[in-house]
């Protein structure tokens, strides 16, 4: 009988300290401390709306495309750039919707897309580039349409003035850059 007394004094004692230490843990600041941290660090995070023009849209494209080839080992096809890049271009307080809004291009409108992927570039290796600094990656078109592709010497006839981003990931013009494909000299 006298052990079965000592076990249940035991586990009041044991219990009587958890309080007394939660008590203490509260006054002393640690509980309010420990609340702001996880409401601050671990709660939801507030979603921000994109605001970005033509040369932020390209360098965040370009970004992602080089995500991409780094962990593929090579740049994506022309039929399903903008589906292979899409999740790489989403952060954490961005909607999905507003992650889309980086690849609508000036003529895209709200509806359209408005950007085209170098078909010359699809599916090689950085080492099949003879300049990257020259060579367009992605370029401003009138093409809208999700996984628009194509060439960016056609597009320099219609619009020599739209902005492109090269391999290298410098935002230019098309006029300003010669377009030849990647085993081209340049």
């Amino acid at each position: 009988m006298e052990g079965k007394a000592r076990k249940r004094r035991k586990w009041w004692i044991v219990g009587g300290v958890l309080v007394v230490g939660a008590v203490a843990w509260y006054v002393l600041g640690l509980g309010p401390l420990v609340n702001f941290i996880v409401r601050t660090y671990g709660g939801s995070i507030e979603q921000r709306t994109y605001k970005g023009d033509s040369a932020a849209n390209l360098k965040s494209i370009h970004t992602a495309l080089m995500l991409y080839y780094d962990s593929e080992g090579q740049f994506p096809s022309a039929d399903g750039w903008m589906d292979a890049t899409l999740d790489r271009l989403k952060t954490a307080d961005m909607a999905d919707t507003e992650t889309k809004k980086k690849l609508q291009g000036p003529s895209g409108g709200t509806n359209g897309y408005g950007y085209s992927y170098n078909d010359a570039v699809a599916q090689k290796v950085k080492s099949e580039v003879r300049d990257p600094s020259r060579t367009v990656l992605v370029y401003e078109s009138q093409d809208n349409k999700w996984n628009a592709h194509g060439s960016p010497a056609e597009e320099t006839k219609k619009s020599p003035n739209a902005k492109a981003v090269t391999v290298a990931g410098q935002v230019t013009t098309l006029a300003d850059v010669p377009n030849k494909s990647p085993g081209q000299a340049p």
